[in-house]
């Protein structure tokens, strides 16, 4: 099985993008790497009922979760953390940070987030979680892997974490209310929340599916998508990404950031690297959801999501409509007060989850500068 984007745009210099571990020409199929083992036997903690892998339609899946947890998946993560690498300037983190002593990573994926800001921060410990063991067997000496549930209450003592850090986790969880409280109690007065997702204009691909033709099956089966993470109970779309909801929750001094994307095939530029880990989300986000909740037959549903993939790789070709389809990078960050512990959290009365709220963003290059700020 290749990667769509590898197929779309027959790409020679794939070693320039994709990490050697994870280059792989092989069929998909789920072996044991003996990785559960080295895991259980070093720092991680690893609940035999998180490991809840299963097979369906040739892709792996760990639980109820939509999205695959597979090789292939854990490439598009890759790249989509190469994307916020050339975004961010090689930082990892917008928020000012001095001398932090624990960071949480909640969907940590792969780990190479808490990996990267494990190495700027040396004597920082830096906790990622996520429902799959999927992270690699080594890190750096001060990052550790937890696999735990974040819909459940967490683990953390109160006020002991400098930074909670979310990356694209649209329609991961069910109430985002409950995880920014949770958020909230384990942060110490004056730590940071920092949230970062991927949308367009329209959200849930409307903006990007406007440069399709007419007759082209994206505009059903983006529909159906959004209505297949209604009835899973996951609403896609970055409604979480709300000032108000993180005001609720007791956040102050918000700040949110918008980052343009055009898209482009210059070799390990951001657009392009976007454009190969997009492809390659079309089949990752709709086989299980269209599947199990509009029953669209698995093999049609695989044939529709590789004829949008080759009609995204024909717009990216097309000089004209890719200068102007672009995709955004959104932010959002909010402080604990200095003053405030967690059982000092006011109580709230938060809007649903998923639901969409008004965004106070600014567009933006990619630098990143005061004048692309607002508290």
């Amino acid at each position: 099985m290749t990667p769509f984007s590898q197929k779309s745009f027959n790409l020679s210099d794939s070693t320039s993008i994709y990490p050697s571990r994870l280059l792989s020409s092989a069929d998909l199929e789920f072996v044991d790497d003996g990785h559960s083992i080295d895991l259980a036997a070093s720092t991680r903690s690893l609940l035999e009922r998180y490991l809840d892998y299963h097979e369906e339609n040739g892709r792996r899946y760990c639980r109820n979760y939509y999205m695959p947890n597979d090789d292939f998946e854990q490439t598009r993560m890759y790249l989509n953390h190469q994307v916020s690498l050339q975004l961010l300037n090689g930082e990892p983190t917008t928020v000012p940070l001095k001398n932090p002593t624990k960071i949480l990573d909640i969907g940590c994926g792969t780990g190479d987030w808490a990996c990267q800001i494990g190495e700027r921060f040396p004597n920082c410990d830096v906790v990622g979680k996520d429902i799959s063991a999927i992270q690699p067997p080594s890190a750096p000496h001060n990052v550790f892997f937890e696999v735990e549930d974040a819909e459940e209450p967490w683990l953390q003592n109160p006020d002991s974490v400098d930074l909670v850090h979310f990356r694209d986790m649209v329609g991961a969880f069910r109430d985002w209310r409950f995880i920014f409280e949770q958020a909230f109690e384990c942060l110490r007065p004056g730590g940071y929340i920092e949230l970062q997702e991927t949308d367009d204009d329209g959200g849930s691909w409307a903006y990007i599916c406007s440069f399709f033709p007419k007759e082209s099956r994206v505009h059903r089966m983006t529909q159906d998508l959004v209505l297949a993470a209604e009835r899973a109970g996951r609403p896609l779309g970055i409604g979480h990404l709300s000032r108000e909801l993180l005001e609720e929750a007791g956040f102050v001094d918000i700040k949110q950031y918008r980052f343009d994307i055009p898209i482009s095939l210059e070799s390990g530029s951001a657009g392009q690297i976007w454009l190969m880990s997009c492809i390659d989300s079309v089949e990752a986000l709709g086989l299980r959801l269209l599947t199990r909740y509009m029953d669209y037959d698995p093999e049609e549903c695989k044939t529709a999501c590789e004829q949008i993939a080759q009609e995204m790789a024909a717009i990216a070709r097309d000089p004209v409509k890719a200068q102007q389809m672009r995709a955004h990078i959104h932010i959002i960050s909010g402080r604990k007060p200095d003053n405030s512990t967690a059982s000092s959290r006011p109580e709230k009365n938060s809007p649903k989850a998923g639901s969409p709220v008004e965004q106070d963003v600014l567009p933006h290059s990619r630098r990143l500068s005061s004048e692309t700020v607002r508290g």
